[in-house]
């Protein structure tokens, strides 16, 4: 179980802090640059190895995927007919750029701002359809009101309470241009002691 604070209130179980870069229409990065997980028997946060979180880039043709576990850079070509688009119709569409109009054929959303808040818009998102319900059962998105860009997203798992935080800190959100885009979406390098591997995507 994860630790809970004075009034009974569930923290994190873990917490990670990195990079999400996106430039449209289906380039991206994720990278967790820093983690650390609640020991329940410590009763503290452990600091995870830097290289074990979640790591990838699409350059629009590729996804390269780090898997760290297995010492193992891993590049999965995209079809043509899914490129353009692979960023954008993935679990996470609310940041990489997803059109309107396919969030609303994909999800019902409605507003849920508290009265209370004046400076954010709140939006809630259910799925329609299966492929999305297996990734989550709702999405809660916070907008800044002056911007629209996003503050914060809650990801609510299937079929129990766990859920997935992402916020966003409004003093790194910066726009890259010229060089830096080319240096954040290039095929990464191989770390020393990892293989990589080449692969096809599903179905192509």
């Amino acid at each position: 179980w994860s630790p809970a604070d004075t009034s009974g209130e569930r923290l994190a179980f873990s917490e990670s802090s990195g990079e999400i870069k996106y430039a449209a229409p289906d380039k991206g990065l994720f990278h967790v640059k820093s983690s650390k997980q609640w020991n329940p028997e410590k009763r503290i946060y452990d600091a995870r190895p830097s290289n074990s979180g979640e790591h990838w880039v699409c350059n629009g043709t590729s996804i390269y995927e780090f898997r760290h576990s297995e010492r193992q850079l891993r590049e999965t070509k995209l079809p043509p007919e899914m490129r353009g688009r692979a960023i954008s119709e993935g679990p996470l569409p609310f940041v990489f750029g997803a059109k309107a109009d396919t969030l609303k054929k994909r999800y019902s959303m409605r507003i849920i701002t508290p009265a209370t808040v004046t400076d954010q818009i709140w939006l809630e998102a259910l799925p329609k359809f299966q492929v999305d319900a297996a990734n989550f059962s709702k999405v809660e998105l916070i907008l800044r009101a002056t911007d629209l860009m996003p503050f914060a997203i809650q990801i609510f798992k299937p079929g129990g309470q766990d859920r997935d935080v992402y916020q966003f800190d409004p003093r790194t959100s910066l726009i890259d241009r010229g060089l830096d885009l080319i240096r954040d979406f290039s095929r990464p390098l191989t770390p020393l002691g990892y293989t990589f591997i080449e692969e096809q995507a599903p179905g192509s």
